[in-house]
């Protein structure tokens, strides 16, 4: 292999790793949050509008607070309450669940052009 050689692989490398940060990695902070029950998506909402969504789960009501563009789990029927001490989320990718109530709160980022599926 000669240094020209390395020299391409090298570039090749770099330019792979950037196209995946590019295209398939998600954004600094979140625009939105899906909100879903069982799999099944109850509500998507921006992150920019302070609210309180009120979620009904398997042992009863979550809470779902957003505000100054972050999101949490106020409250939830669940006896240990490790969603509640979780805290606040604002990334893009960051998931939060509430198991035994089977609620599940996701960031979202802005919509990409390709994911694993496209390319």
């Amino acid at each position: 292999m000669t240094s020209a050689d390395r020299l391409v692989l090298g570039f090749a490398v770099v330019f792979i790793f950037g196209l995946y940060a590019q295209l398939w990695t998600e954004d600094g902070a979140g625009a939105r949050v899906k909100i879903k029950y069982d799999q099944h998506l109850v509500k998507t909402v921006s992150l920019n509008a302070d609210q309180e969504i009120h979620v009904n789960g398997a042992l009863g009501e979550s809470v779902v607070e957003i505000k100054d563009q972050q999101v949490r789990f106020r409250s939830s029927p669940c006896s240990s309450q490790l969603c509640v001490l979780h805290g606040w989320m604002h990334q893009a990718g960051e998931v939060m669940a509430c198991l035994p109530n089977r609620v599940i709160i996701e960031v979202i980022g802005k919509d990409k052009k390709f994911d694993a599926v496209s390319f």
